[in-house]
């Protein structure tokens, strides 16, 4: 009986989980980027292409941050949506 009693206070003692890491930094710089490229192509003028690049730069700077912190996978993710708009105008201008 003894060993049962010690079995049942074995199996009732759990230790909660330690919450997930996030890069909120990253999640952002994503977040950034995504709205960059969405607002890239349907509204493609003047005006509208310095918004976009101003998102964009914010966008790179909180993906470089994030990029220091584990796990990288939004900050890899919002630095390529984030650089996207620039490597674009860059082409579009070549070949204009």
């Amino acid at each position: 009986m003894n060993q049962n009693q010690n079995m049942n206070q074995y199996y009732q003692q759990q230790y909660p989980t330690p919450p997930a890491k996030t890069n909120d930094r990253g999640k952002t710089g994503f977040i950034l980027g995504l709205i960059s490229v969405i607002l890239l192509f349907p509204f493609f003028n003047p005006f509208m292409l310095w918004i976009v690049w101003i998102i964009a730069i914010i966008g790179l700077v909180y993906s470089i941050k994030g990029l220091r912190v584990a796990p990288r996978g939004f900050a890899v993710a919002g630095l390529v949506l984030s650089a996207f708009p620039f490597v674009f105008h860059v082409i579009y201008l070549l070949f204009l």
